[in-house]
């Protein structure tokens, strides 16, 4: 009876500290993955933390599986002075270049950042003359320094 209950003893130790150590293996093999997303570097050599292959060169591999947007708030807005808030999402994890074209033929452009769930940082600009404002967002696009500003979202905002 010794023996029988000594063999299941030591099986059942087995299996435990066998699980232990998968468990373990586990853990730090989500650890290194997740800090190598957080990082947008890649563990271990390979192409990418995510499954699509490539980049932009600047080591942001990060993958949008949505299209890019853009909206301005208010959509009406009054002249000379007024706020006009630019929000978007749907971009690399990259900054964009926000370009606003007065109805008067003059233009505004300026970086913002992106954070890393594709949403940009909110903007905004001061209106100016009555009439619609165009509004576009172009980000980089290509790789190994072949990069060109591509137009990724657009849209207008109404002043009065």
């Amino acid at each position: 009876m010794r023996i029988g209950s000594a063999i299941a003893s030591g099986v059942r130790h087995i299996v435990g500290v066998s699980l232990q150590a998968l468990l373990i293996a586990a853990i730090i093999t989500a650890l290194v993955f997740a800090a190598a997303a957080v990082s947008l570097s890649a563990p271990a050599g390979g192409d990418s933390v995510f499954a699509a292959k490539g980049g932009n060169g600047r080591g942001n591999n990060a993958v949008v599986t949505t299209a890019a947007w853009v909206s301005a708030t208010p959509g009406n807005a009054a002249a000379w002075g007024s706020r006009v808030d630019i929000n978007g999402c749907g971009f690399a994890f990259a900054p964009v270049e926000v370009r606003v074209a007065h109805p008067a033929g003059t233009s505004e452009a300026f970086m913002v950042g992106v954070w890393a769930n594709g949403c940009m940082s909110s903007t905004y600009f001061t209106t100016q003359e009555p009439g619609i404002y165009t509004i576009e967002v172009y980000q980089a696009s290509g790789n190994n320094g072949h990069e060109t500003n591509s137009l990724v979202a657009s849209t207008t905002a109404s002043v009065n």
